[in-house]
C-alpha cells in the first residue's frame, strides 16, 4: 500500500482515523483501497506521484484499509475500492468510486469551498 507521509496517513480502523482527525480542519480526503485491488494500487501510485499537488489541497490525505478498517468502512457506507470520500471538517460533501484524476478533484474542492465562504 503507502507509507505514511506528512501530508498522507495511514489507518487500519477507527480509533486511529478519530486520533488524526479530532483537529476538524478544513477540507479532508479519504481514499479506501485494498492490498488486493489493482485499481487500488493505481491510484495510490497516481497518489505517490502527486503528493505535493495533495498536499496544498488537502489539510489530510487518509488512506484506509478496507479489509482492516471495518468500523470506518461501515460509518462511510464504503462498497467498492478504491472509493474515495471528500470532507469539509467532518461532512462529507463528495463521494466517488475509482480513479480521478487531480484536476477533477481539485474542481471539486473548489466548489465546496466557494460554497463554504457563501455560507458564512
Amino acid at each position: 500500500m503507502i507509507k505514511n507521509s506528512p501530508s498522507i496517513m495511514k489507518v487500519d480502523n477507527l480509533a486511529d482515523y478519530l486520533k488524526i482527525t479530532q483537529n476538524k480542519t478544513n477540507i479532508n480526503l479519504l481514499i479506501f483501497c485494498a492490498e488486493w485491488s489493482g485499481t487500488s494500487h493505481m491510484l495510490l501510485e497516481s497518489l505517490k506521484e502527486r503528493g505535493k499537488d495533495f498536499s496544498l489541497l488537502f489539510n489530510r490525505v487518509v488512506v484506509v484499509d478496507f479489509d482492516k478498517s471495518k468500523e470506518l468502512v461501515e460509518k462511510f457506507n464504503i462498497e467498492d475500492v478504491p472509493t474515495s470520500v471528500l470532507l469539509n471538517d467532518d461532512d462529507v460533501f463528495h463521494t466517488f468510486s475509482g480513479l480521478f484524476s487531480f484536476d477533477e478533484i481539485n474542481k471539486i474542492v473548489e466548489q465546496e469551498m466557494i460554497k463554504s465562504n457563501n455560507e458564512v
